[in-house]
């Protein structure tokens, strides 16, 4: 019976969220292949440690406090964001923009994303997907990106990695049952 091979990027994605549902699909889909989940567990633990030791010692990660944002200080906490929760930060219905990517939630500002600006559809969304692929298709916010080419996921994260240098972390983005359905 052939093993299942784990990609760090699954692992990432996954460690300290929802992680138990993920391993109870891991090992029935691996039955026999022992190793391979004692290995993926192991790894697991290992990038768990990690983050946090990260959280810890730096101050961007905080859960907590302020930060700046082109010279504005920012006071929050972080907390979960359910997709209705989110769809609040807009920019109308709410002065602050929320935007999700990888389901971090970043607070961004209007000059980008506010009403009428050009990336205004991913105001109060998960918007993953559509960075990843390069598409203003409000059909497609709020959808896993699973389906994503190793090209797309690789724009996914230099976008996220952009967004994490230039704007607050405020939270997390908590998918409900329609999210891994695309």
């Amino acid at each position: 019976m052939p093993c299942i091979h784990f990609d760090k990027r699954f692992i990432a994605t996954y460690a300290g969220v929802a992680a138990v549902g993920v391993f109870a699909v891991c090992i029935l889909r691996t039955k026999g292949c022992t190793n391979s989940i004692i290995s993926f567990f192991s790894h697991c633990k290992e990038s768990i440690l990690r983050l946090k030791r990260k959280k810890l010692h730096d101050p961007s990660h905080s859960q907590g406090g302020n930060t700046t944002d082109g010279g504005r200080s920012l006071s929050f906490h972080q907390r979960g964001y359910t997709e209705e929760e989110l769809m609040q930060y807009d920019g109308v219905r709410n002065k602050r923009i929320l935007v999700s990517l990888r389901r971090k939630v970043f607070e961004v500002g209007d000059s980008l994303y506010g009403p009428g600006a050009a990336y205004h559809i991913f105001a109060g969304k998960e918007a993953s997907r559509c960075v990843a692929k390069s598409i203003l298709d409000e059909t497609q916010t709020n959808k896993y990106w699973a389906d994503c080419t190793e090209e797309e996921l690789q724009a996914l994260d230099e976008h996220l990695a952009l967004f994490e240098k230039k704007y607050p972390v405020v939270g997390w983005f908590i998918p409900n049952d329609n999210f891994y359905e695309f």
